[in-house]
């Protein structure tokens, strides 16, 4: 009687310590998020300045487009959804 009462309190701290392990392991860490981005100017107020390559490789700054209707688009070849809009922004560029 010993032996099976001495087997079930064994295997009962066995299962809790498994437990309580599996449960401390399975948590993922807490990862801390770092922005790369600026906040968004508020209406009224001027974007940052920035220079760019444009699509002809010339080198512009936003400060020389003040008062102009700027469109800037961020895009990539392998973005698929990006290649599928290039050829509206060119058609908006030769407007």
């Amino acid at each position: 009687m010993f032996a099976t009462r001495f087997g079930r309190i064994l295997l009962l701290v066995a299962v809790l310590l498994l437990g309580g392990a599996w449960t401390m392991l399975s948590q993922v860490p807490a990862q801390r998020v770092i922005s790369t981005t600026a906040e968004a100017p508020l209406p009224g107020y001027a974007a940052p300045d920035f220079t760019l390559t444009t699509t002809t490789g010339e080198t512009i700054q936003l400060a020389e487009t003040r008062g102009q209707p700027v469109v800037v688009n961020f895009w990539a070849t392998w973005c698929g959804p990006c290649r599928a809009e290039m050829p509206d922004f060119q058609r908006a560029s030769e407007r």
